[in-house]
């Protein structure tokens, strides 16, 4: 059952107007649309915990908690969901390997606490060949802190996760961003707003993942929040804790690299209606 929370809270953002924008649905190949702005595709238990996501593309990759408490927020006037020690699991997966995806997530109220692990991923899917094998590059941390770094940026399982890539978008931030990427089958491009943050060629494997053990690490659908606020002993010295929490306001997903224009036009549309500037 839905909650009946938009009686009680407004949706915490504007009618995306002006600015070349573009409703995520104009552009072909969604697959994901979740929206925090709808307080109705949410289902929330108790005062705040969020048990379940509905997805708008008309997908039905449908959000659901498996491991902690998501937490329904309103701070700064700007609806989302919190993530720390917490994890919402899809089975949405937007394409495989070298075929194109383009993968946009509005972030907000963003903290880092550098200390073990080098990743703590925001939003991920994986396509990894397996976890001991670190044989091909399999493209599974879409969004995510590139660990002592303090960066946003991307991992990819290509021998020991040697292959990865910081882009220059500090992962430490209060207000909110959309944080996109696009791959078309050679270059990784990412985006904070509308400004380039660097991009990267990678070749990814095209081999599907046969494992769901490690969910947290290479789940085939989109996961969001896992390993952000994780504390796990048996990583090394110290807990594995590198980003505390984050507030999740929307993610679209693509199963295709769109154009520069719709790009720009569905980055308006977030910026418009979250009212970033």
């Amino acid at each position: 059952m839905l909650s009946s929370f938009s009686s009680r809270f407004s949706f915490g953002a504007s009618s995306p107007v002006g600015g070349g924008s573009i409703p995520p649905m104009d552009i072909p190949g969604l697959v994901l649309w979740l929206d925090a702005s709808d307080v109705p595709t949410l289902t929330i238990s108790g005062p705040t915990t969020v048990t379940a996501w509905a997805d708008k593309s008309g997908s039905s990759y449908n959000a659901t908690t498996d491991s902690g408490t998501p937490t329904f927020s309103t701070s700064g006037g700007k609806n989302g969901v919190v993530f720390s020690n917490c994890r919402m699991y899809t089975n949405c997966i937007p394409a495989y390997g070298a075929d194109g995806r383009t993968i946009l997530i509005v972030t907000s109220e963003a903290s880092y606490s550098p200390v073990v692990a080098p990743d703590a991923y925001i939003l991920h899917y994986g396509t990894s060949v397996g976890y001991a094998a670190f044989t091909i590059n399999a493209g599974y941390g879409i969004l995510n802190y590139r660990g002592f770094q303090n960066v946003y940026g991307n991992s990819y399982d290509g021998g020991a996760f040697s292959d990865t890539f910081e882009s220059t978008e500090s992962g430490t931030h209060s207000e909110a961003k959309v944080i996109s990427c696009r791959y078309n089958g050679t270059v990784d491009a990412w985006r904070a707003n509308n400004n380039s943050i660097g991009n990267k060629t990678v070749s990814l494997s095209t081999a599907p993942n046969p494992f769901n053990y490690y969910i947290d690490w290479y789940p085939e659908g989109i996961t969001l929040g896992s390993r952000i606020g994780r504390i796990d002993p048996s990583r090394g010295p110290g807990p594995e804790k590198m980003c505390n929490s984050v507030k999740v306001h929307e993610v679209l997903a693509y199963d295709n690299d769109i154009s520069d224009s719709n790009w720009d036009g569905v980055i308006n549309y977030l910026k418009n209606k979250w009212n970033i500037a």
